[in-house]
């Protein structure tokens, strides 16, 4: 449980524990051009199944693309892709 302050008086949230990593998609899904698909880092984790610190090599390494906004790093659903094809053989 969190205990949140709000305004004077105390109340009890539910944690979650479980999310779902929807990928955020920028422009009109229905066009393939305009269509950029994302995840956050830890999204990409999750994907993966590694952590941040391997994530990050991957990235300084060049073999996973991302796009910085501010101080957000997401990382193209389509590297990912890529990644794995890639260490797969396929």
């Amino acid at each position: 449980m969190i205990v949140i302050g709000f305004a004077g008086s105390l109340c009890a949230a539910k944690v979650v524990t479980e999310f779902s990593c929807v990928p955020r998609i920028a422009g009109n899904p229905m066009t393939r051009k305009n269509r950029i698909m994302v995840y956050s880092v830890n999204e990409a984790c999750q994907q993966l199944g590694i952590g941040r610190t391997l994530l990050y090599h991957l990235i300084n390494t060049k073999q996973l693309d991302v796009i910085k906004l501010g101080r957000r790093t997401l990382v193209l659903q389509d590297s990912i892709q890529r990644l794995i094809a890639e260490k797969t053989g396929g």
